[in-house]
């Protein structure tokens, strides 16, 4: 039943969206004296209407849009004789009105329907940061991964999207002011334009909940879940006693070093630990063959010394060059030990301060501890950090781990191919030669403990895909922003400046290559989105429609023969001409027009199909 009405206020929506487009046609013709034939929500086949005066209003039944027929709109329909009542019988600025009405109606529809949804209360992605890229902006400025972002330039910050969309087109500095614990800070930063992204950016991801294991049928990237080992909606928590986040959910592999690993999840509030065993699938034929190891990154690069940044490597006493090889009493074999050293320290251990040994210049060397906040983003903005030379990881399950290599192992030679193993940089040689001797077995020779082994005979294979019995997934973490009323006004505004940013970014990322026309989506997208939405309640159903109506002015606007925008392109061209543009040329241009707008909704519609076909 619950499903049911869910669907009904999906349907409900999409149409009141539709009505208050081809309304504010219709009010407009009638205000100017235009005589409306028809109003019609939907196309083909009529299910139900009547007439009132000269106009037919009906429902149909292809629910894909609606149309306010005039008199006289199209030139086969005009009358021998003028009565004046006709479309074409107005002025040009009368007929732009009435053109441009569906449109104006939509962004009005938004700026009221945003602040009623803000009053009622709008789940919403949290403007905290997860991560911030090194040498970005942000991480200039000092900003931290846990910081809070709640204004920019004094506008509020009510989600994530919202960093995104403001900084997007302003290369000026910008007051951000964040929390940080119970702190309220203040930085200024000024934003970098990004040639793969198209717009500015100041360089911070957004922070994440913990992977929680997806359903069966969420496109999973491991095999099945064992028969009451695990549930969809469990939380991974930790990993062999790591603390884990989506941050490492990537690493679930690199972690293992056996058959098995060991998992501590949540379930519904309640701790627990599973072990879930590794397997095999079948080889992928289409990949290249891959030895299995990867670059260790853990020699400094160089230190943070912006205002406002953290010191804790310089307070640590690293230096450029310095290769970490212990951290809170962690060896570092892997570059992901470093964040799962990071993690272990928590309440008064954290206090006892960060310590780690480090290689520098061929000795071993204590520092610290040094006192410290126990958050690794005092850590992550206090270094930049590049591969320790040839040390590698080395992935389970791969040939290079079948034939011997382990964590940390040193390459000195790969067939022919010998490396100065301390000397970073070399890792492109190194892959070159991977892919160049395709499936022929190498020698490969490394340093371990002051040892050099010889490995004979090592060949690289296409991977086989390790499966694991779960498969994750990781959504955003979220709050209820609810305004009262004055205020949820000064929100829904802002939200309307935010949502036309995005979708003018979208567009221009259409166009530039930045945005790929796959993730275009059509009714079925919107009807799924939709229904989503519905589910949380009258608030969300409603910001989505403000979203929608804004997405649907947009698109009528844009200067295509047969959109509103067209037509409106149409009439400049007579003010400009002086008299009415030749007939048969809008003719054409409407056809092709028509011909644009009926592929682009088969297109959106093949990518809808192939989106539920895919899960």
């Amino acid at each position: 039943m619950l499903a049911i009405v869910n669907g009904a206020i999906v349907v409900l929506a999409i149409g009141i969206l539709i009505f208050v487009h081809e309304l504010g046609h219709f009010l407009v013709a009638k205000k100017v004296g235009i005589r409306v034939e028809a109003f019609s929500l939907g196309f083909g086949p009529k299910i139900w209407g009547f007439t009132r005066g000269d106009t037919v209003y009906k429902l149909c039944a292809i629910p894909l849009g609606g149309y306010v027929k005039m008199t006289g709109e199209s030139p086969e329909d005009r009358p021998d004789q003028v009565r004046g009542d006709e479309f074409f019988a107005k002025t040009v600025s009368q007929r732009a009105w009435v053109v441009s009405a569906g449109v104006i109606m939509n962004l009005i529809f938004a700026v009221v329907a945003f602040p009623i949804a803000f009053a009622i209360g709008v789940p919403y992605e949290t403007p905290v940061i997860g991560s911030v890229a090194p040498q970005s902006p942000a991480w200039i400025a000092g900003l931290e991964s846990g910081d809070e972002i709640l204004s920019i330039d004094g506008t509020e910050m009510l989600g994530f999207p919202d960093i995104r969309t403001t900084v997007a087109f302003s290369d000026a500095p910008l007051e951000v002011r964040f929390r940080r614990g119970d702190q309220v800070l203040e930085r200024e930063i000024r934003p970098r334009y990004s040639d793969d992204a198209g717009i500015h950016v100041i360089g911070v991801g957004q922070e994440v909940g913990r992977p929680r294991i997806a359903p069966a049928d969420r496109a999973p990237i491991l095999a099945k879940v064992e028969d009451g080992l695990l549930a969809p909606r469990d939380v991974v928590v930790g990993i062999d006693g790591v603390p884990i986040d989506w941050t490492m959910a990537n690493d679930l592999i690199v972690l293992a070093e056996d058959d098995q690993l060991a998992l501590q999840i949540d379930r519904d509030g309640s701790r627990r630990e599973v072990t879930v065993p590794l397997a095999f699938g079948e080889v992928d034929d289409e990949s290249r063959p891959l030895l299995g190891v990867a670059p260790i990154v853990t020699t400094i690069a160089e230190l943070g010394d912006a205002a406002g940044q953290s010191d804790l490597g310089r307070r640590l006493g690293l230096q450029p060059d310095d290769r970490i090889v212990e951290l809170n009493g962690r060896a570092i074999r892997r570059s992901v030990d470093l964040a799962i050293a990071l993690r272990l320290p928590a309440g008064d251990e954290a206090a006892r301060g960060l310590g780690a040994v480090v290689e520098r210049a061929g000795e071993r060397i204590a520092l610290g501890p040094v006192a410290w906040d126990g958050r690794e983003g005092s850590f992550w903005g206090s270094v930049v950090l590049t591969s320790s030379g040839t040390r590698a990881s080395v992935y389970y399950g791969s040939p290079a781990q079948r034939a011997g290599l382990r964590n940390g192992d040193r390459i000195l030679a790969y067939g022919e191919m010998r490396f100065d193993g301390e000397k970073p940089g070399k890792w492109k040689d190194l892959y070159d030669a991977i892919r160049d001797a395709k499936e022929a077995p190498r020698r490969i020779e490394v340093a371990r403990d002051g040892e050099v082994l010889v490995f004979e005979g090592v060949r690289p294979e296409r991977p086989r895909p390790i499966l694991l019995a779960l498969s994750l997934e990781a959504l955003p973490r979220m709050r209820e922003v609810h305004r009262p009323f004055p205020s949820s006004i000064s929100a829904g505004f802002t939200q309307t400046r935010n949502k036309l940013t995005d979708i003018f970014m979208t567009l221009r990322g259409l166009f530039t290559g930045g945005v790929a026309a796959e993730n275009l989506g059509g009714i079925i997208m919107i009807a799924r989105v939709s229904y989503t939405f519905a589910e949380q309640g009258l608030g969300k159903i409603l910001f989505f429609m403000a979203i929608l109506s804004l997405n649907l002015a947009i698109l009528n606007i844009l200067p295509i023969p047969v959109l509103d925008g067209g037509h409106l392109v149409f009439l400049a061209l007579e003010k400009i001409k002086g008299g009415p543009i030749d007939e048969r040329w809008m003719g054409y241009a409407n056809i092709v027009g028509l011909v644009f707008i009926l592929g682009l909704m088969l297109f959106v519609t093949y990518n809808d199909i192939m989106r539920l076909v895919a899960g």
